[in-house]
């Protein structure tokens, strides 16, 4: 289907041809997401989101103190995305848990969007831990001596790079209503699986990336049991002090395996069995799972994978044992439900009370058996009324009578799970939990129009509705609607796949645009491209070369060299040394900026001809954004991902320059050390800005002295996108798993400059000129105009008025972009 044009009448023909190829990227999102956070280092240092968030909840705390005004941010959605036919899907679940007493009590932890809890079944989702320090939620358990005791992992142990970390558990004795954070050992890493003492209510076993550990006192506390990656634990119910665990590491470990302990998890033995009716275990399994079977005391379904690898990870086999670990079988007839991500979406439960129902999922089948795993029939995913591909979590209710499922797409469940086939039960009308990636757009004429590009949900597009329709399946990249047009768009797929999308909002075509770019070079999962403010039709797209478009993507060429600092023989699949940011001069179209990935910044004066290395003062770290003064071409402003060091030469996460990059500023000011993922100026208010972070949006009104989170009411959740509505003064924010938010910034007295009237040349103007009369405030006589890339004459200037002299060739460009400016 990709590079070729085609056509489609209606969006929807589009969106299920698309999504049901498999265009699944988790080790390209790992790749993309993390490695920024990470860059330069291994890993992200121990303990330094929680930290930084600490920093942000304690400046929430002091602006509240000093009555400082906050107005709310709104929800616009998508809750939930609207894939058609009845099918929707919410983002990415990687636990769940059920409450013992009811069916219909249900918590939901989202990758990236924090607890969830139903009371009706799935109906109706509440948030409850949106002020929460993190929303990564990778595990959730109950104490089954007492359920409104719940204890959340955080951090997601998914293994994918965009399954960010956390602080810890947060525990809750209330039913959700209140928490508690305790960081333990657990700190930046993941937990994957959580599991509480059937009867004592104190004893707590947490399967994380960095081992297994116990606590005796309720969570408190934790010892290390057993170190590793461990992917899996739970408790017997039929015998209290028995435990079983998984040891994973997806890469292969020495350690994988099964183990069994017979004194509530504080000692460990391995249960594999012996050769030939062994389990396989070491450096030559990959990830994991496994599942008790409540009605049989001593038997356990265990599924192993092959490590990960060059095209990822496969299914080595299900496995059971009915002794305890001594003896194993694989069981015959299993179909491959997980390669290639075996690594990544893997679950398997047996039902409470028949031994012969066991239900299992992966990446694009569910399986089940009926005959206690001796058979198995395969059930599709991600079509109408059947669930999303990439399955999480699975448990069935205490009675027997639910299955629940958690996947990339949200929650399903299903009552009706022992006839020929499954019959799902869509349950994400009301969650709001889709992972959005950089560069959401608006049209500037509509603030009800937007289209935004999400994580294995599709781009979409916002028409004013809580549920967003779906354009474009798989994961979405970067999008653009055309200033100029605003029924022309733009849309992307991860690398080197970039879109023209006609009529919009209502699209009847799709048109591949990526002609001339060289398919070798090396490409970033969500790719870097914007359009030319004040020529729409002049577009940039970004390898490890900037490329240049004169016909909106028709045709591209390559207009600068490696731009990422790459050293020789870096391979084409780096993920590092790309561009991951390009601006344009509003007010010079010919000052061009990029940045990348491996933290190098340049600079063009001249559209491209000549480059400027511009990254002397700034941090070795990935540059999230570039955004360049609307007025003056020569200030710019530059944002880092990731984590400074103790000690850092270069410390901050956004600088300014006022000499087009020559000398930098730091005016990180009072952040916290966090990344920061874009930057706004505001357009008509002095030295204000605004920024995402991975803690929500803060803002500045001195020019970055002085920072302090915007607004109230908004979640504690990555921001990977803001853009500022200048018509509406709207500020909109599209996060990294809770969806999209508003923030009204209010009207403005005193505007930025903007053309009042364009009238014919009058007195000693040239033929075939006119004058432009230009209002705003605190003119001066030494003013200049800057207009089509170039100093245009002043032909007279007050305080409140200019009029200049343009071109002929300039009248194009009115109505595209302010004019812009300079006071001396």
């Amino acid at each position: 289907m990709r590079g070729s044009l085609f056509r489609i009448f209606c969006a929807f023909f589009l969106i299920s041809a698309l999504h049901a190829q498999p265009l699944d990227h988790p080790q390209q999102r790992w790749n993309y997401f993390y490695e920024q956070r990470r860059y330069p280092f291994d890993r992200i240092p121990a303990g330094a989101r929680l930290t930084a968030v600490q920093t942000v909840r304690a400046m929430h705390r002091n602006a509240r103190a000093a009555a400082i005004p906050q107005q709310p941010w709104t929800f616009i959605g998508p809750q939930p995305v609207n894939f058609g036919n009845g099918y929707y899907n919410s983002g990415r679940v990687a636990s769940l848990a059920i409450d013992p007493r009811s069916d219909q009590t249900v918590y939901a932890g989202g990758a990236e969007g924090g607890v969830w809890k139903t009371t009706d079944g799935g109906n109706t989702w509440t948030p409850l831990t949106d002020d929460q320090p993190a929303l990564a939620i990778g595990a959730l358990a109950l104490d089954p001596s007492n359920p409104d005791t719940i204890y959340a992992g955080t951090g997601e142990e998914n293994f994918a790079q965009d399954s960010y970390s956390g602080v810890g558990i947060l525990k809750s004795t209330d039913a959700g209503a209140t928490w508690t954070n305790i960081p333990g050992p657990f700190a930046q890493t993941y937990i994957g699986a959580i599991a509480v003492h059937p009867t004592d209510g104190v004893t707590v076993l947490a399967a994380s990336s960095i081992g297994l550990y116990q606590s005796a006192d309720a969570g408190n506390t934790w010892t290390l049991v057993l170190p590793g990656i461990s992917t899996g634990v739970f408790f017997d119910p039929a015998q209290p002090g028995v435990a079983w665990t998984a040891m994973g590491d997806p890469f292969g470990g020495i350690s994988n395996g099964v183990y069994r302990s017979t004194d509530s998890g504080a000692s460990w033995t391995a249960a594999d069995g012996a050769a030939p009716a062994n389990l396989p275990t070491g450096i030559t399994t990959g990830r994991i799972q496994i599942a008790n079977v409540p009605t049989t005391p001593n038997s356990l379904y265990a599924i192993v994978t092959t490590p990960i690898s060059g095209p990822g990870s496969s299914l080595r086999g299900v496995y059971q044992t009915l002794d305890a670990g001594a003896h194993w079988t694989k069981l015959n007839s299993v179909p491959d439900f997980c390669t290639p991500q075996c690594w990544y979406d893997l679950v398997i439960a047996a039902h409470p009370l028949n031994p012969q129902i066991v239900f299992a999922g992966g990446n694009v089948l569910n399986i089940r058996s009926l005959d206690g795993g001796n058979t198995w029939t395969a059930q599709g995913v991600t079509a109408a009324g059947l669930p999303h591909a990439d399955d999480h979590a699975v448990a069935f209710t205490n009675d027997g009578a639910f299955l629940y499922l958690a996947n990339d797409g949200g929650m399903f469940s299903s009552s009706s799970f022992q006839g020929a086939s499954v019959t799902w039960n869509d349950l994400n009308a009301t969650l709001a939990l889709t992972e959005y990636y950089p560069n959401l757009s608006i049209d500037p004429n509509d603030l009800s129009i937007t289209l935004a590009g999400s994580q294995d949900n599709g781009t979409h597009l916002y028409n004013g509705q809580l549920a967003w329709p779906l354009l474009l399946g798989g994961d979405g990249g970067w999008t653009a609607i055309d200033p100029s047009l605003p029924s022309l768009a733009y849309v992307s797929l991860p690398g080197i796949d970039l879109y023209r999308l006609q009529n919009l909002p209502s699209p009847t075509e799709l048109i591949p645009t990526t002609y001339g770019i060289n398919p070798n070079d090396r490409e970033r999962f969500i790719a870097a491209w914007i359009q030319d403010p004040v020529t729409p039709q002049t577009m940039y797209f970004g390898t490890q070369y900037l490329y240049q478009s004169f016909d909106g993507g028709g045709v591209w060429n390559p207009i600068s060299p490696d731009l990422t600092d790459a050293p020789p023989g870096t391979p084409s699949t780096d993920t590092i040394y790309v561009i991951s940011t390009i601006a344009v001069a509003p007010a010079n179209p010919h000052m061009i900026y990029t940045g990348s990935s491996s933290g190098a910044v340049y600079q063009s004066p001249d559209g491209g001809a000549t480059w400027n290395d511009r990254s002397a003062s700034l941090p070795t770290r990935s540059v999230t954004h570039i955004s360049v003064d609307p007025v003056n071409p020569q200030t710019v402003y530059v944002t880092f991902s990731g984590y400074a060091p103790a000690g850092a030469t270069h410390p901050g996460h956004v600088f300014e320059s006022l000499d087009a990059g020559n000398t930098w500023t730091d005016i990180s000011g009072n952040l916290p050390n966090l990344p920061v993922d874009d930057l706004v100026i505001d357009p008509d208010l002095p030295n204000t800005l605004y920024i995402a972070t991975d803690a929500g949006v803060m803002a500045t009104g001195d020019g970055g002295n002085t920072w302090a989170p915007l607004g109230s009411g908004f979640p504690n959740v990555v921001v990977e996108s803001l853009v500022l509505h200048r018509a509406t003064r709207t500020l909109r924010a599209a996060t990294h798993g809770r969806s999209v938010w508003d923030y009204p910034l209010g009207a403005v007295s005193s505007l930025q400059p903007v053309i009042s009237s364009l009238s014919p040349a009058v007195g000693d103007v040239g033929t075939g000129a006119f004058v432009l009369t230009i209002a705003g405030s605190n003119f001066t006589s030494s003013a200049h105009v800057w207009w089509n890339g170039q100093d245009r004459q002043v032909l007279s200037a007050s305080a409140t008025q200019i009029t200049a002299q343009i071109l002929a060739a300039d009248i194009q460009f009115v109505g595209r972009a302010s004019v812009a400016v300079f006071v001396p």
